[in-house]
């Protein structure tokens, strides 16, 4: 059962007096309603993502609508709830997205083999004191991409071969990286594509035409 998050004391504005638009937008974004007297208490979905903002919104929204019913400006009202309502259900739905990458992120990093620019540093014999070496100069030169862990960034292992970036990634990411991120890379690399019959791409790292006509379709450059 729900308990009530907040209440907003309205003396003068009820629930009946506004127009039915604007009731099914107050209902539909902050949930069940109900009337006590002549207080509303506004009750959110359990773990709604809005947080403690749709309380300001709400509060703010009052002192506006009492002001505008006083004149009867209702076109006026339902408008002004339109961009609030919209302004907070974005919110949420950015925020519910932002949730929905983290968990794709934290599942991409489980599923796959990832490692350090450490382990470069001795997979490819570098003989540079600086442990960086060579995984920064070739992320930087385009042959190689990383994916931001929680302190440091990793490279997908598959990327190399004896300690050194197969050519076939600089390939892709020359026509991909501008634009997708480091993140959208990593999650085409491994999604099934139908050029390759259903496999992804980093099984399929000899078929090097395929996989450059998958890259060149999927960011939309016309394949003759």
């Amino acid at each position: 059962m729900m308990e009530a998050s907040t209440q907003i004391r309205l003396p003068s504005v009820r629930l009946a007096d506004l127009p039915v638009t604007t009731r099914k937008q107050i209902i539909e974004i902050y949930g069940e309603e109900r009337c006590s007297h002549k207080d509303w208490i506004l009750l959110p979905e359990l773990g709604s993502s809005i947080g403690y903002e749709y309380g300001n919104a709400v509060l703010k929204f009052a002192e506006i609508a009492e002001a505008y019913l006083e004149e009867q400006e209702t076109s006026k009202l339902e408008s002004l709830m339109k961009l609030l309502t919209e302004k907070y259900t974005l919110n949420r739905i950015d925020s519910l997205i932002e949730r929905e990458n983290v968990e794709l992120r934290a599942d991409y990093l489980t599923r796959n083999k990832l490692i350090t620019s450490y382990d470069i540093h001795v997979l490819s014999g570098c003989k540079s004191t600086n442990t960086s070496e060579p995984a920064s100069r070739w992320k930087r030169e385009g042959r190689i991409f990383a994916v931001r862990g929680r302190k440091t960034f990793l490279y997908p292992s598959f990327q190399f071969l004896n300690g050194k970036p197969r050519p076939i990634i600089k390939a892709v990411l020359d026509i991909i990286a501008e634009d997708f991120s480091s993140w959208q890379i990593a999650f085409w690399f491994e999604s099934g594509n139908g050029w390759l019959d259903g496999e992804e791409p980093q099984d399929c790292l000899n078929q090097k035409e395929d996989i450059l006509q998958a890259a060149k379709y999927d960011v939309g450059i016309t394949i003759g």
